[in-house]
């Protein structure tokens, strides 16, 4: 997300706080000689993303100060680069977004200072109030995915389509034309286009975001869901008008199948 992206959201959103008071009282009029209040033009932000951790997709929120460039996201803080696209990490790590992606959300990488990286997808979140209007809505974009099915492993991106149901409450996510690269144990990667469709039927919305949802993978190539897989998914609805939606997915057959799926989606 750039900087003239974080500006726009300023200007979409009632984003600025200001402490102190000024008095307007005709009898007691201000002190010439007193401070200026103080005013932050804080950015309220939401992010989902994958915990590798845990094994599931979480969801974050914080803020980012456009004049200081100082950046929250749940546990983690740091500093915002002046071009936008970079967030150097107190913690320790760096923080990357890829620039323009959409105009209120970005993908993103955290990339840890022991070298561990953690996708997800980071934006100005939609106030639950501009969503009572939406009725049906459906977003388009693209997802990536990590899939890994014995000892073959997929590295592929694709189209994403989310039809989200704002008066029922449920969401429907289709990953299509899923095309990257096969690496079967340490052998070369190989090419491979459109391979399945992914769906997570039965998502729940609640606020301006939704969770849950039961999977099901069509494909000639990766093997089945056993139907005793565990799944999790977070998305959030980003934008005033939730303009664009984002999403992190994880799924964990290894139990009963072999298959385990990390992705990152981002439509508008």
């Amino acid at each position: 997300m750039t900087s003239r992206q974080f500006l726009r959201l300023c200007a979409a959103v009632p984003l600025v706080m200001v402490t102190g008071c000024i008095s307007t009282s005709s009898e007691t009029p201000p002190d010439p000689d007193s401070p200026e209040p103080e005013v932050t033009a804080a950015v309220p932000l939401a992010a989902v993303m994958i915990d590798r951790q845990a094994g599931q997709a979480v969801t974050a929120s914080g803020e980012v100060d456009e004049d200081t460039g100082v950046w929250t996201l749940g546990t983690l803080s740091g500093t915002l680069s002046d071009n936008g696209t970079e967030v150097t990490l107190d913690q320790g790590g760096i923080v990357t977004l890829e620039p323009g992606t959409t105009d209120f959300a970005s993908i993103y990488v955290l990339t840890t200072s022991g070298g561990g990286q953690t996708p997800g997808v980071l934006g100005s979140p939609t106030d639950e109030a501009d969503l009572a209007t939406l009725g049906d809505v459906t977003y388009s974009g693209m997802t990536t995915l990590l899939i890994e099915d014995g000892n073959v492993s997929y590295d592929l991106t694709g189209t994403a389509t989310i039809e989200a149901d704002f008066d029922g409450g449920g969401v429907t996510t289709t990953l299509d034309v899923l095309s990257g690269q096969r690496r079967e144990g340490f052998a070369e990667p190989v090419d491979v286009s459109d391979i399945g469709v992914l769906t997570v039927t039965g998502s729940v919305i609640e606020g301006a975001a939704f969770s849950g949802g039961t999977p099901a993978f069509a494909s000639d190539q990766i093997s089945d869901l056993s139907g005793s897989q565990t799944s999790s998914l977070e998305g959030a609805f980003f934008g005033p008008e939730a303009d664009e939606v984002g999403a992190a997915l994880v799924i964990d057959d290894t139990d009963a199948g072999s298959v385990t799926v990390l992705g990152t989606i981002l439509a508008d």
